[in-house]
């Protein structure tokens, strides 16, 4: 999904390799990732958790877990660097062997035939649905994937960031323990999140003394004047380059941000119950039914508890059994479908826990609210 060969190996590299991959083939549903320090990072974690994708590392000390990655970075040393050995030039720049290196694996490594696929990788991806994959734009990535480190708000509504103290722009965060993400060569703002929303920027409080210099810094702080936007009735017919800016400035101006990564996490939800359901549908039928699957075809309380277990992949305890009975039996009868995607959304926007009875309740009062309508 995205190479790159850098000087140094830590957690922003990782992060920018991140964020190239996704912006070019969108959210994946897990990333994989080793145990070493680049990838045990809280900005990292905090930023795969904001475009709802699972971070899992590697076991301890289990090296065949890593056995992909070995072989294609084997590929390319065999291959590719061998060859820019035998191009006759001395010296190459980082920048000219990055350069080269994007153009083997776009050109040569996505377009050849993979012996375990019998598929090119480039048709492999483009064979994916298209409505199953999640895309988060360009803007919203440069914001999440900034290194982040946790700040409590003072009761004055400032956070302190390497030694520089920051006015909040919202006073009801006073008091709370907030995520921070920052730049790492510009120190005059930082972005606040809280509970995985954003609140905005924090501009740097220098303190003063005069109140003709507080005025001054006060103005500093105050809201850009907002951009009037024509209509698109006033944009010339002619003119497509100024119904292009119209449209863009009128997306700019409805872009928000918690909208855009609570839209990806129902996407989340939606995906993996289309790929659960897919996956149902192509299990192939055992000639002996086992002990605690039920009938093909039926789906009544047995079927319920089985269907959940196993989108919420893991055994029931027998309590939690006679919860799912007694949600059945005040609810019941439910529909497959409907079930399927109303715990792939749950599941997709991690409200409920491993505790089996959140489900269940959110399942309850979703169901009160679809009778309602």
């Amino acid at each position: 999904m995205a190479a790159l060969y850098v000087i140094v190996e830590n957690e922003a590299v990782i992060m920018a390799l991140f964020r190239r991959a996704v912006l070019l083939y969108g959210v994946p549903e897990i990333l994989y990732v080793d145990r070493g320090s680049p990838y045990m990072g809280r900005s990292l974690k905090r930023a795969a958790s904001l475009i709802g994708c699972n971070l899992i590392h590697t076991m301890p000390s289990d090296p065949a877990a890593k056995g992909k990655v070995e072989r294609i970075m084997e590929t390319i040393h065999t291959r590719f660097e061998y060859e820019m050995l035998a191009s006759g030039k001395k010296r190459y720049s980082l920048e000219e062997y990055n350069q080269y290196l994007m153009a083997y694996v776009s050109q040569d490594y996505h377009r050849e035939v993979h012996s375990s696929t019998r598929q090119t990788p480039e048709e492999r991806y483009m064979a994916h649905p298209a409505h199953l994959r999640r895309w988060v734009s360009k803007d919203s990535l440069a914001l999440i994937f900034l290194p982040c480190t946790p700040a409590k708000v003072t009761k004055t509504g400032l956070v302190r960031v390497n030694l520089r103290k920051y006015l909040v722009p919202d006073a009801a965060l006073v008091g709370k323990k907030v995520i921070i993400r920052y730049e790492y060569n510009d120190n005059r703002k930082v972005y606040l999140w809280y509970e995985d929303k954003y609140y905005g920027e924090a501009f740097l409080f220098e303190e003063e003394n005069d109140l003709m210099n507080r005025e001054k810094l006060r103005e500093r702080v105050k809201p850009i004047p907002e951009i009037v936007i024509p209509n698109m009735d006033q944009v010339p017919a002619y003119g497509r380059l100024e119904r292009q800016l119209a449209q863009y400035r009128e997306e700019v101006a409805s872009f928000d941000l918690n909208t855009q990564l609570s839209n990806v996490r129902g996407k989340k939800g939606e995906v993996r119950a289309a790929l659960l359901t897919k996956e149902s549908k192509n299990e192939p039928k055992p000639e002996t039914k086992p002990e605690n699957k039920p009938d093909a075809g039926t789906f009544e309380v047995d079927a319920f508890i089985y269907l959940m277990a196993k989108l919420l992949r893991r055994k029931f305890a027998p309590s939690e059994r006679l919860q799912a009975h007694s949600l059945w039996k005040a609810i019941g009868p439910l529909d497959e479908a409907w079930v399927r995607a109303t715990v792939g959304r749950l599941l997709g926007e991690e409200k409920p826990t491993d505790n089996i009875s959140g489900y269940l309740e959110e399942i309850r009062l979703c169901l009160l609210m679809k009778q309602m309508n």
